[in-house]
């Protein structure tokens, strides 16, 4: 049987970029083939919307892998492909389903439900073979689904499908057929040759890192910036980070714990830029000469002056932030209106309607939530007020920058800016 392993990306909403399409893909491409780096791929090649990279058997899991943290990518799918004969198709189906019974079979003990393995994340082997041999008295249930993309195959997929089936409960022990939660679906997807398969698994989705522009994220120690800054990465913005800092009214650990979240997103976003500001003599003229309710916003906008030079020198075109409406006191819809009049570029903030327990999703999703609230204090914690103004207007808060030499505060506060090297796990 001349069959072989290929891992096959789809993908998503690239396909429908209209005459930029192939501009997107090619970016897509470009980022896939990096995070491939070190894995031999024995032939690429593409067919109707989606790209096929044969590899070793042995390499199948870690391409899988690879390609999953892609940007642009919705589905990756590792699968036998198979010459387009229906004695081929069946006996590379029959093996295939085969060594995952058998493997459900092994985690699961005898139980009479198996949970589904269509989309997990399992590392086991992909041999081929048959290892072991189902319960009779606990089938495992199975449905079979066609894509017919090569319309000149005569046999609508319905009826295909179905014949596969009937294969399956013949050549199969300890099968049964659900077609509406099934504990395994297999997948036969038609083009020149036949594509088989029993996992799907999701990729990053969104658009090529890099192709939607630059963006500063303010990276605080919290656990939403990281992930607005995914949020935004997988929108095709390619990211550098400032963390802003007051040692030694913060400790070193802080400003290591934000070089360690950005080492960690590195891991999904690519390559960031990070650099660390100490606002220790801002907070100081502010605390010195200011009304102290209007602490937060007064150092937002601060820091909002500082990030437009940095975006500037960094070639950025916009500053993110993880604010969500009503968070926290200063995320109001006042406070976040009056920081903006400070900015020069545009501030955007992707969790700005979002529940915090969804942001905490992404955040375990990308590893930073455990770095995020490890207890060592940001700036903004440290110096926040007891009562803050939460409704603050634009009015007032000039009134109290006019009792400050901001231009200085913000040239002393660039002096002490630092770019930091980022060591990625």
């Amino acid at each position: 049987m001349n069959v072989q392993w290929v891992v096959s990306v789809s993908y998503g909403e690239l396909i429908l970029k209209g005459k930029n399409r192939r501009q997107f893909t090619k970016a897509a491409l470009r980022h896939l083939h990096k995070a491939l780096a070190g894995i031999p791929v024995q032939a690429q090649f593409e067919q109707f919307g989606k790209v096929f990279l044969a590899v070793d058997e042995a390499d199948v899991e870690r391409t899988v892998a690879a390609a999953r943290r892609v940007f642009g990518l919705i589905y990756v799918t590792p699968s036998l492909q198979v010459p387009r004969d229906e004695a081929a198709l069946r006996e590379a189906a029959a093996a295939l389903l085969s060594h995952r019974v058998a493997t459900l079979r092994e985690q699961d003990g005898s139980d009479s439900r198996i949970g589904d393995a269509g989309t997990s994340d399992g590392g086991t082997s992909r041999n081929a073979v048959m290892t072991g041999s189902p319960d009779a008295a606990h089938p495992v249930t199975f449905k079979v689904d066609v894509k017919r993309s090569d319309k000149s195959f005569a046999v609508p997929s319905p009826e295909f499908a179905a014949r596969v089936g009937s294969w399956m409960l013949e050549d199969v022990p300890g099968l049964a057929v659900d077609v509406h939660a099934p504990d395994i679906t297999l997948r036969v997807e038609i083009r020149e040759d036949f594509f088989v398969s029993v996992d799907r698994y999701a990729g990053m989705g969104g658009l090529p890192a890099g192709s939607g522009g630059r963006g500063l994220l303010l990276l605080s120690g919290g656990i939403d910036s990281p992930a607005a800054g995914f949020a935004l990465a997988r929108r095709g913005l390619s990211l550098s980070a400032v963390h802003f800092h007051s040692y030694p009214f913060t400790s070193e650990r802080a400003q290591d714990k934000a070089r360690r979240l950005a080492a960690q997103m590195e891991r999904t976003v690519g390559p960031m830029r990070l650099f660390m500001v100490n606002l220790t003599d801002i907070y100081t003229a502010i605390a010195r000469h200011c009304s102290k309710r209007n602490t937060t916003v007064l150092s937002r906008r601060m820091m909002m002056r500082i990030a437009d030079r940095i975006a500037d020198q960094d070639h950025d075109d916009c500053l993110i932030t993880g604010e969500s409406l009503g968070q926290v006191a200063s995320q109001t819809i006042q406070g976040i209106s009056v920081v903006n009049e400070a900015a020069r570029h545009p501030i955007l903030r992707p969790f700005i309607a979002t529940d915090k327990t969804a942001i905490i999703d992404i955040a375990r999703d990308i590893g930073t939530f455990d770095i995020s609230i490890e207890p060592f204090d940001d700036c903004c914690s440290i110096f926040a007020p007891e009562h803050p103004n939460t409704r603050p207007s634009l009015a007032e808060i000039e009134r109290d920058e006019a009792k400050l030499d901001v231009e200085g505060l913000v040239a002393q506060a660039l002096e002490t800016l630092e770019r930091v090297d980022i060591e990625s796990p």
